[in-house]
Order: structure tokens, then sequence, then C-alpha cells
């Protein structure tokens, strides 16, 4: 399957929900429009060659339809052969059309595995800092309460790359089948029809594709709610 370990024991159902691309409804592939993203190549980190509009990508996406089938497939659920068929041609078109290769997600996500790992570290040594303040009578309990604030901020953040991270796997680990040749045409009754001659005369003209509201992973210039907005929500709503 995913083969991710990253997530510290968060449960993906639990991270992919701030990866909707705005609706909790199921998604027919075979009748969207591609996610349009203007990725512009700035941003890298030089070590790993990777850049962070690569989030904002995976933001706009419907990621946990998208696992939902992915799971339904691989559980031997035939009914999702013809979903997953044309999600991929979806993916893919998105992909191109947005300039974004297998490549960015791969980079992307070596730099968010060693950021992640660094950043648990921090939060350990601030939370051991904490209970040593604590402890201590000298250190004026305004000076323990922010630095519990600041700690609280730096987990949100952190809990934020855990879920970016898990709903990039996914589609990581989907746009490489995007090329895999067992993929490309769908045999079900449905799309025999839709080959066939007699379709081709009796088809209706202009079928509108349906279409995804404009999503972001980050804040700046952004429409809609963004995942980061909604986590963060969601946990400050839990603390009180």
């Amino acid at each position: 399957m995913l083969g991710w370990n990253e997530g510290g024991g968060v449960d993906i159902n639990t991270a992919l929900e701030y990866f909707t691309a705005g609706t909790h409804q199921p998604i027919e592939f075979d009748n969207l429009y591609p996610v349009t993203y203007s990725f512009t190549p700035i941003e890298r980190e030089r070590s790993f060659g990777s850049y962070a509009g690569i989030d904002d990508f995976v933001g706009a996406l419907p990621v946990e339809q998208m696992y939902k089938v992915y799971a339904g497939l691989f559980a031997g659920i035939h009914d999702f052969h013809h979903e997953y068929i044309f999600m991929l041609k979806w993916l893919r078109a998105s992909m191109e059309m947005s300039g974004i290769t297998c490549s960015h997600l791969s980079d992307r996500l070596s730099f968010l595995k060693v950021y992640l790992q660094y950043t648990r570290s921090k939060i350990k040594e601030h939370y051991k800092r904490y209970k040593e303040m604590k402890a201590d009578e000298s250190v004026a309990d305004e000076t323990v309460y922010l630095h519990k604030k600041d700690g609280f901020h730096k987990k949100r953040g952190y809990s934020i790359f855990v879920y970016l991270s898990m709903a990039m796997t996914v589609i990581n680990v989907l746009a490489n089948q995007t090329d895999k040749p067992q993929w490309h045409q769908c045999q079900c009754t449905k799309c025999l029809y839709r080959r066939s001659p007699e379709w081709r005369r009796n088809k209706p003209d202009g079928i509108p594709l349906a279409t995804l509201p404009p999503m972001r992973f980050y804040r700046r210039g952004s429409k809609g709610v963004r995942p980061s907005e909604e986590i963060y929500r969601k946990q400050r709503e839990k603390k009180q």
C-alpha cells in the first residue's frame, strides 16, 4: 500500500479530512475538469530541489475522495475500477496542465520527511524546557505561559505538515500509476458504449464538466478555506 510512516500514529482518514477540495461528496472523475494550478518554481529548498508550490497543488486536490477510490479498488471492490482509471487520467491531466511532475512530488516529500524529523526533535526540546521552567519557582508564570503558548504553535505547525505529507504521499503513489498500461482504458459496459459508433451518433452536444472550487494549502493570496487554516481552527477548538 502506501508505505508511509512519518505520521506519528495519525490516522490517514483523519489527515485527509482536510484535503477534500471543498466537498465531502463522491466525485465523478470522468466528468470533472482538471485542477489547474499556476506552478512557479520558486521557494526552492536547494538541498532537495523541492518547491513549496507543490503544497498548494496538493491542497487543491480532493485527496480524501481519491484515497477512498484507491483503497476501495485494492480492497478488491470491482465497482471502483472505472472510477480509478478516470481518476488517474484526471490526475495526469491536472499535473500536465499545472506543469508538475512526479519528480516534483518525490523531491518535496524528501524535504518534508527531513523537515518533520527536525521539527519533532525541536518540539521535544521545547517541551523538556517547559517542564523545567514549570518546576522552577524563580521563573515567572507569564514566562511559563508564553513558552507553553509558543510550544502549542510549534505543534500546530508540525501537525499541518504531517497531514500535508500524508496527503502528498497518496498523490505521489497515484501519480506513479498514471503511465501504467493497465490503467489506460476501461472495459466496463459504460465505457465500451461510449467508444461505440452508436454513442458517437447519439451523444448530446456540449456536456458540461463539473469543476472544483479553487483551493490552496497556504493562506497567501488564496480563495476558499485552506487546509492549513482548517487544521489550526480545529486544534484551537480542541484546546478550548
